[in-house]
C-alpha cells in the first residue's frame, strides 16, 4: 500500500498490523488475518497540514465442502478446524492453507471410497480454490456364527470372519500345519472374513 498526499507529504506515520510504526509512504502487507490499517502524511505547508486514510485488508479465503454418501455413516473431520461433518459440512480457508481431512468411520462401518486416500484416510491439500470432495461410507455387514459337524472332524465360524477346527487331523484338515488330532478347538491358519462353512460328514 502506497499513499499519495497532494501536496506531497514529507512524513509518514502507519498503524495497524505489520505496518505499525512504519514511516515512509509505502507498506507491504501478507495479511493472514483481517486488519485495518491507518496513515497520515503530514506535510511542511503552512503550519504543518496532515491528512489521514484507513483501509482494512481481508485475505482471500475459499470454500471446502465434504459430501457424505454411502449407506453407512462416519465423521469427517478438518485441520486446522472448521469441518466437522456429521454437523458442519463447510467452511472457509485462507488461499494456501494446507488443509488436511481425515474420515472416520463409525463402529461397525468402513470407508468405502471418496477422495484420494492416503494410509489413513486423509486428504491434504494446498487450498486455493473453492472445492468439494466427497466420502463414502458403507456399512460392515456382521459374520453370522456357526458351526458344520463332520464324521470326523468339525469347524467353526467365529464373528470376526476367522475359523475353529477340531477332531481328527491326520490328513491335515484341522489347517494348523499338523497332523495331530485335537480335542479342543484350533485356528485355522490364513483364514480371514470367511462367510460361510462345511465338513463332509
Amino acid at each position: 500500500m502506497t499513499a499519495n498526499c497532494s501536496p506531497a507529504a514529507t512524513s509518514y506515520n502507519w498503524t495497524g498490523g505489520t505496518c505499525a510504526s512504519n514511516l515512509t509512504a509505502s507498506c507491504s502487507v501478507t495479511p493472514s488475518a483481517t486488519t485495518a490499517y491507518s496513515v497520515t502524511g503530514t506535510n511542511a505547508d503552512g503550519a504543518g497540514n496532515t491528512a489521514s486514510a484507513s483501509v482494512t485488508v481481508v485475505p482471500l479465503a475459499f470454500g471446502l465442502t465434504v459430501i457424505r454418501s454411502g449407506s453407512g455413516f462416519g465423521t469427517v473431520t478438518s485441520s486446522p478446524v472448521g469441518i466437522n461433518c456429521g454437523a458442519t459440512c463447510s467452511a472457509s480457508f485462507a488461499d494456501g492453507a494446507s488443509v488436511t481431512l481425515t474420515a472416520m468411520p463409525d463402529a461397525g462401518n468402513t470407508l468405502l471410497a471418496g477422495w484420494r486416500l492416503h494410509r489413513y484416510g486423509q486428504l491434504c491439500a494446498e487450498h486455493g480454490a473453492a472445492r468439494s470432495v466427497g466420502a463414502a461410507f458403507t456399512a460392515i455387514t456382521p459374520v453370522r456364527p456357526m458351526v458344520a459337524a463332520g464324521f470326523f472332524h468339525s469347524v467353526a465360524l467365529k464373528s470376526d470372519g476367522t475359523v475353529l477346527a477340531w477332531g481328527s487331523n491326520a490328513s491335515g484338515q484341522l489347517g494348523d500345519s499338523t497332523t495331530i488330532g485335537r480335542n479342543s478347538p484350533v485356528t485355522v491358519a490364513a483364514l480371514t472374513d470367511v462367510v460361510g462353512i462345511a465338513t463332509e460328514c
